[in-house]
């Protein structure tokens, strides 16, 4: 099992998967995308886009961190979407994105996209964040199915900005 934050201990991801039985198609290994199906390049076809669109939120993002010394924090908040890739170009485009102005925040380890709002994912998402053997960051979601939530990579998310901010400026 992982230990906890701050407490200096190191761990094996694969331990932790144990200890809380996550299915190992939910588990992200590099930041594979285990959606069936889902086409590995992020496309956009919406009349409106969500970050100007009057509705509720209908996905949560999680946005990890890497903070230094092994350890990785993580800001959630409630985004408008049709899908994952919509959610996180709310995310993105939204005036006071937690990744600031630049297509990338340098310590970005992952953002975790789920579809429907939980209270309890807002308070404590079940997500284990920790370095591989090599020391590439893994990250594991629990309580979650495969269609219901999505990892999107720095080098992905660095690839939406990209073609978002062509097409819209900073801010849409």
């Amino acid at each position: 099992m992982l230990a906890p934050r701050g407490s200096g201990q190191q761990a094996s991801i694969g331990a932790w998967l144990e200890h809380i039985a996550v299915p190992s198609e939910v588990v992200q290994d590099h930041f594979k995308t285990v959606r069936a199906g889902e086409d590995a390049a992020m496309t956009f076809s919406w009349k409106i886009p969500p970050w100007k669109r009057h509705e509720d939120c209908t996905y949560l993002a999680v946005t990890l961190i890497d903070q230094g010394g092994g350890h990785s924090g993580s800001i959630t908040e409630g985004v408008r979407g049709d899908d994952a890739i919509e959610a996180l170009a709310d995310l993105l485009m939204t005036p006071g994105s937690p990744l600031g102005p630049g297509p990338t925040h340098p310590a970005l380890i992952g953002v975790v996209v789920r579809r429907g709002i939980d209270t309890t994912w807002l308070a404590q998402p079940p997500i284990q964040v920790a370095r591989d053997e090599r020391g590439r960051w893994q990250v594991a979601v629990g309580n979650a199915t495969d269609e219901d939530v999505t990892v999107f990579s720095p080098t992905e998310i660095s690839g939406l900005v990209s073609r978002l901010r062509s097409q819209y400026g900073r801010t849409g």
